[in-house]
């Protein structure tokens, strides 16, 4: 009687276990609250964080700045006692510098819309990788969580086989061990969880204690090397950084126009009124003209502009070395990710598989007294931590991928 017992004992700790395991491949339930897709924190970022609104008002600031090039200079009023002479003056600005000064500040706007694509594509990266380590570390709190439930039951077996001395104490206090592992390595998760949430909210401009859910599923984009967006020309049309490189030498080459245009003359107008009774021609209009050609005064604005060429030479090859980095960080990124995908298959396909049935046979084993506890231990540890692996590597090429769209500047 006993003996049927304690075999009907064991059978259901063994039936537990094995419907834990089924529990063990089901979603948990998701927290009650607001669930924000990664687009969305992607939108709210640029809509709400002050850093990129910031750039709004640079831009209407510089835009402003070339409405007020076609301005004259004020009048100069002269006045003579001895001759009671009254007299004004109006110099007349050269229309071609007011618009090389014109086309030159309009530049300087396009410069800090570069900048905010440029920091919005950094926030963007930082968000992303933000998200995924709160994703990683949701899953590897679901894994630690069902480690728990499994270690609890496999203890739960063990006493019953102690009271029968069936069962191995350093190996239960083996287990007890591990158990207490995996309580701390689920506070470590949720801290990575609580900070990857903090980090969201900054960059979204919102209350850093705002608790939400975040998507459950996240798929891989599976870049290869046929991946479109990857030629020079193509980096060079779209990322920011490249971008304000064509613009600063463009601005560049309107500033050395500007600097030229002080070749060319100013006008004035002068009209004078004598007061003097015997003075025939009471009225005196005169025209003035500046001769900037002079060598003496073209010396300067001809040292500026070939200063300027060098700057913009130096800056064509800058952009060289950029548009080469670029090229060269996006193949490091696709051959990086072609392996972690190879990876990632074979952990999926073969690996959990393969430490999934061995722990199962060593379950059923122990649980039918046929083997012993330590076997499930190590076929539990080898099952885990194949899990744990998998997601750091899932991990990795998430932020990989990430990386290499902050490189393409796709977003």
């Amino acid at each position: 009687m006993k003996t049927l017992n304690r075999n009907w004992q064991f059978t259901v700790g063994g039936l537990q276990i094995m419907i834990a395991i089924l529990i063990a491949n089901c979603q948990l339930p998701i927290a009650n609250c607001q669930t924000i897709p990664l687009d969305s924190v992607l939108s709210r970022i640029e809509k709400n964080n002050p850093s990129i609104l910031s750039y709004q008002n640079k831009i209407l600031s510089a835009n402003e700045m070339a409405k007020g090039v076609k301005s004259w200079m004020p009048p100069t009023l002269s006045l003579e006692f001895d001759s009671a002479t009254v007299g004004i003056s109006q110099m007349i600005p050269n229309a071609r510098k007011q618009n090389a000064k014109k086309d030159y500040l309009k530049s300087l706007a396009a410069l800090e819309s570069n900048d905010a694509s440029y920091l919005k594509n950094q926030f963007f990266a930082a968000a992303k990788t933000a998200y995924y380590e709160r994703y990683i570390a949701e899953r590897k709190s679901k894994v630690l969580k069902e480690n728990l439930r499994l270690l609890q039951l496999i203890l739960d077996i063990s006493e019953l086989q102690i009271a029968y001395n069936k069962s191995d104490l350093p190996s239960v206090y083996r287990a007890q061990a591990k158990l207490n592992t995996q309580e701390s390595m689920l506070t470590e998760e949720q801290g990575m969880i609580d900070e990857a949430t903090a980090a969201l909210n900054y960059m979204m401009n919102e209350n850093l204690s705002n608790n939400f859910s975040i998507d459950t599923v996240i798929a891989l984009q599976k870049y290869t090397d046929q991946t479109p967006d990857t030629t020079k020309e193509t980096l060079e049309s779209k990322r920011s950084d490249i971008q304000k490189m064509n613009n600063s030498i463009n601005s560049m080459e309107l500033n050395r126009k500007l600097t030229m245009a002080q070749a060319h003359p100013d006008f004035g107008v002068m009209v004078q009124r004598n007061n003097t009774y015997t003075n025939r021609h009471p009225f005196m209009l005169g025209l003035t003209m500046t001769v900037p050609i002079l060598p003496w005064v073209s010396k300067e604005y001809k040292s500026e502009a070939r200063a300027m060429d060098f700057q913009i030479d130096a800056m064509q090859q800058q952009k060289t070395g950029m548009m080469n980095m670029a090229s060269r960080m996006v193949r490091m990124n696709l051959i990086k990710l072609r392996s972690n995908y190879h990876i990632l298959d074979n952990y999926s396909e073969k690996i959990i598989p393969a430490y999934t049935k061995n722990f199962e046979v060593s379950l059923l084993a122990y649980q039918q007294n046929t083997g012993e506890l330590l076997p499930v231990l190590m076929a539990w540890d080898d099952l885990q931590m194949a899990k744990l692996q998998y997601l750091d590597i899932l991990e990795t090429t998430l932020k990989t991928e990430a990386e290499l769209e902050k490189e393409l500047e796709s977003n």
